[in-house]
C-alpha cells in the first residue's frame, strides 16, 4: 500500500488537528493529576483520624478475617494481622469470642458493648458498626477504648460504699 500524496494545506490542517488533540491529552492530564493530588490529601486527612483517635481500631470481615488495623492495634498485637482471624489475633482463642456480636452487626445494627479480655485482662469499651461496600459485602468496624482504670475506680467506690 502506498502512501496518498498529501497537500500543504492538508498537511497543515492534519498538524494543526494533531496539536489539539496533544492539548487536549495535557489538560485531561492535568484534570487527572489535580484529582490524584485530592484523593491523596483526602486518604492522608481519613489516616490523621484514624490514627489520632485514642483507642484500638479494627476491620473484619463475615468470616473474621482481619482487613485494617490501626497503628495502635498493630503495636499491641506487635504484627499486622491481616487476613487472620479476629479472634485468633485479638484474644488468642483457637474459635469464634463466646461473646461476638457480628450476627447483629451484619445484619447491620451498631453494637455498643464492654468486654474483659483473655488476652491481656484489661477491659474495653466497644463499638461495633457495619461497613457497607458498594459491591455490596459488608465489614465490621471496631472502635475499642481501655476503660480498664474506669472499672477499678469504679469498683474501688462500690467496696468504699459497702464499707462506709
Amino acid at each position: 500500500m502506498k502512501d496518498e500524496a498529501k497537500t500543504k494545506e492538508q498537511l497543515i490542517e492534519e498538524l494543526t488537528g494533531l496539536r489539539r488533540k496533544i492539548a487536549e491529552l495535557e489538560e485531561e492530564k492535568d484534570r487527572n493529576q489535580r484529582v490524584v493530588e485530592a484523593w491523596r490529601d483526602l486518604w492522608a486527612q481519613y489516616e490523621a483520624m484514624i490514627e489520632a483517635f485514642d483507642g484500638l481500631i479494627y476491620i473484619c470481615s463475615e468470616n473474621y478475617e482481619v482487613e485494617f488495623m490501626n497503628q495502635r492495634f498493630i503495636d499491641r498485637t506487635g504484627y499486622y494481622p491481616l487476613g487472620q482471624k479476629c479472634y485468633k489475633t485479638l484474644h488468642d482463642l483457637d474459635d469464634v469470642c463466646p461473646w461476638c456480636v457480628n450476627d447483629r452487626v451484619f445484619r447491620g445494627e451498631k453494637v455498643t458493648w464492654e468486654v474483659l479480655s483473655p488476652k491481656d485482662h484489661r477491659w474495653y469499651r466497644v463499638v461495633n458498626t457495619p461497613i457497607h461496600h458498594p459491591d455490596g459485602t459488608m465489614s465490621k468496624m471496631a472502635m475499642i477504648q481501655d476503660i480498664t482504670d474506669f472499672k477499678e475506680a469504679e469498683e474501688a467506690l462500690r467496696r468504699k460504699e459497702r464499707e462506709g
